[in-house]
This record gives C-alpha cells, sequence and structure tokens, in this order.
C-alpha cells in the first residue's frame, strides 16, 4: 500500500513540476519497469520489475478520446507540452482530442509510445533529447 501511495505521490510532482527526468529516477529507484498512463481515465499501471502491476486509479474526470487517431495532432500535443507552452491538462486534453488512447513508458529503454483505441503506435520520443 505504501508503495501504491508513493507512486502516485511521485506522478502527482510530476503532473505539476514537469520534472520527467526526476520522476523517471524515482520510478526507476523503486524498480518500475515501465508504466501505462490512460489518457480518458487517468489511471496508471505501474509494472515492476518482478512483473507485479500496481495501479492508480486518479479522481480526476474522464476525457473523451476521439475515435479518428491523428499522429500530427499527437506529436503537435508532444511538442507543446515538452515544451512548458501547455500544462499537464492541456496536453491531456489535447491527446484525448488526437485521438490517443494510452501512453507507455518503458524506463529500460527510455521511450514512451502514444497509442490509439485500436492500438495504433501514433507517435514514439525518447525520454531524454539528445
Amino acid at each position: 500500500m505504501e508503495l501504491l501511495v508513493r507512486l502516485g505521490h511521485f506522478f502527482e510532482q510530476a503532473r505539476s513540476d514537469a520534472d520527467y527526468a526526476t520522476f523517471a529516477n524515482e520510478l526507476r529507484r523503486h524498480k518500475v519497469s515501465y508504466y501505462i498512463y490512460f489518457v480518458s481515465t487517468s489511471n496508471m499501471n505501474f509494472v515492476m520489475a518482478n512483473d507485479e502491476v500496481v495501479s492508480v486509479k486518479s479522481a480526476r474526470g474522464l476525457l473523451r478520446v476521439r475515435a479518428e487517431a491523428s499522429h500530427c495532432l499527437t506529436r503537435a500535443a508532444v511538442i507543446r507540452h515538452f515544451a512548458r507552452a501547455i500544462n499537464f491538462e492541456q496536453y491531456c486534453r489535447d491527446l484525448a482530442s488526437a485521438g490517443v488512447f494510452k501512453w507507455i513508458v518503458d524506463l529500460e529503454e527510455e521511450t514512451r509510445h502514444y497509442w490509439s483505441k485500436d492500438n495504433t503506435l501514433l507517435y514514439k520520443e525518447c525520454l531524454m533529447p539528445p
């Protein structure tokens, strides 16, 4: 239970401070291999190194994810967010409008993948830019 609270706390800090490097390091320290963020619900599944899954439920309202997914709109939302032109809430709204159902962050590969409802890969990026 303590791990569940910590993971939720780490994510809330990253969401408000936009300090993703510290967030990723904390997850690695707690043996998280990757996590899945569901755009419509804001729920997260953290997959640990031992394949245990820790689910964090969100109290946030639901977002409607557009059925038609767009690679271009996904990429634009990502660029705006990580340039700090928009906050996390707007980022999620923009991704939902772009048809993003979930994103998966692989901490070992240091990549983030954005997926549509039908599991089409919309965009892939490195966590740490070169």
